[in-house]
């Protein structure tokens, strides 16, 4: 970018009609705008390159995946625990109904031998 000719500037207003003072202060003012608005070399420099911005995006993107693994690997556990608990109340029920059956055939067995022995009475 060409630089701004103040004194060029200045000798035009000029010749357009102003005086010393008034080209000046126009001058200046323009001179300050372009000055405000014009990157430096330093600005320049502290804007991220393409390359810079792609690995932002791919870092972004890589810890998008990392979050949603995570949740995935929170969802199974959650589901293993899940399962855990629904395989101790089936153990518990499991042994409930177990003791209940064994109490069961026990009376039966002692109803059995009770017969038997009743029987062999009446038989003698």
């Amino acid at each position: 970018m060409a630089a701004f000719d103040t004194h060029k500037a200045v000798k035009a207003l000029c010749s357009a009609g102003f005086d010393d003072a008034q080209a000046e202060a126009v001058v200046d003012q323009i001179s300050g705008a372009i000055h405000e608005n014009v990157a430096t070399k330093t600005d320049i420099d502290k804007l991220a390159t393409k390359d810079e911005l792609r690995q932002e995006v791919t870092t972004l993107a890589t810890r998008d995946e990392l979050r949603q693994a995570v949740a995935k690997l929170a969802t199974k556990n959650e589901l293993r625990q899940e399962v855990e608990k629904l395989e101790l109340r089936l153990a518990a029920e499991l042994e409930k109904q177990s003791s209940k059956y064994l109490r069961s055939m026990v009376v039966v067995v002692a109803g059995i031998v009770g017969l038997s022995k009743a029987l062999e009475l009446l038989w003698a």
